[in-house]
């Protein structure tokens, strides 16, 4: 007779910050790839952020924008079972992207 297998727990593999360039927009979205089994199962999003064309745009700006897309992404987070020890720990390398 076979013994049953554990489910393989999900983990969140890595958190990373996109700034996507489009129309001389900045749009700012927060990501976190969902991995069980050693594969990449599902791609979890904040909401996104567009900051303005045509405005001057300070690093406190884009740095308060960030926070608030890591926050909206924790919420996501949580809503998919994740507990706070694991997100933190995610959270603790958070990648920067540039993308055109």
């Amino acid at each position: 007779m076979k013994t049953p297998t554990k489910p393989t727990k999900a983990r969140i593999s890595r958190v990373w910050i996109e700034h996507r360039k489009e129309d001389s927009e900045t749009g700012i979205i927060a990501k976190a790839a969902i991995v069980s089994g050693g594969n990449v199962r599902q791609t979890l999003c904040s909401g996104g952020s567009w900051l303005m064309a045509g405005v001057s745009h300070s690093d406190l700006e884009r740095c308060v924008k960030e926070a608030f897309e890591l926050s909206r992404l924790r919420s996501e987070l949580v809503g998919f079972g994740f507990g706070q020890r694991a997100i933190d720990y995610a959270m603790k390398n958070v990648e920067r992207k540039e993308i055109s």
